[in-house]
């Protein structure tokens, strides 16, 4: 599952980046706020992949026009089912938050990203008797299509990284669809 994941998060950045649409602009101080909708996978050590939903908020200020300060926060849901006689440490949610900076390649009408947050994560309900926090390093990969000057649709791929439990929650990875109102330029 994860060579999937990891395989579209790849054919959305490299057909953003050999796209040849017509120019566009970025501007120091030119800032995106965007809402982002979309799926999650979870792998847990005690069994299964569960698949989920993910929703989130982002902002994004221009430091230059190839760097990027970035905010996020979201939410990823799992379904449950009746608890098995020894039930793995599937959370029924993970929330995660962070702040960190993306280099944008190249802007044209397609603008292709990856970047970096650090932040927090925290999991909550499903089978866990209580709920738990860790450090989440993210790697973000992405691609936007500028449809005007200040509207933005694009793909968005996170893999998160929980720093204290890797050994729990060896993978966290969502992918989904953005759409931002662009100001600044």
């Amino acid at each position: 599952m994860r060579a999937a994941w990891s395989l579209i998060g790849a054919s959305a950045f490299v057909l953003g980046a050999v796209a040849l649409p017509r120019t566009a602009s970025a501007f120091e101080r030119q800032q995106h706020f965007g809402l982002s909708a979309g799926g999650a996978v979870m792998s847990t050590n005690g069994g299964g992949s569960p698949f989920g939903f993910n929703l989130g908020l982002h902002y994004t200020y221009g430091l230059t026009d190839a760097f990027s300060l970035m905010v996020e926060a979201d939410a990823s849901g799992f379904p449950q089912g009746a608890p098995p006689k020894n039930p793995p440490p599937q959370p029924g949610f993970v929330a995660t938050g962070g702040i960190g900076a993306l280099y944008i390649f190249d802007v044209l009408r397609w603008v292709p990203y990856v970047g970096g947050t650090v932040g927090a994560g925290y999991f909550g309900g499903g089978y866990l008797s209580q709920g738990l926090a860790a450090p989440d390093v993210q790697l973000a990969v992405g691609v936007d299509y500028q449809l005007t000057r200040s509207w933005t649709v694009g793909v968005a791929y996170r893999q998160h990284f929980f720093l204290t439990q890797m050994n729990t929650y060896p993978e966290f990875t969502t992918l989904g669809a953005r759409f931002e109102y662009v100001w600044g330029w």
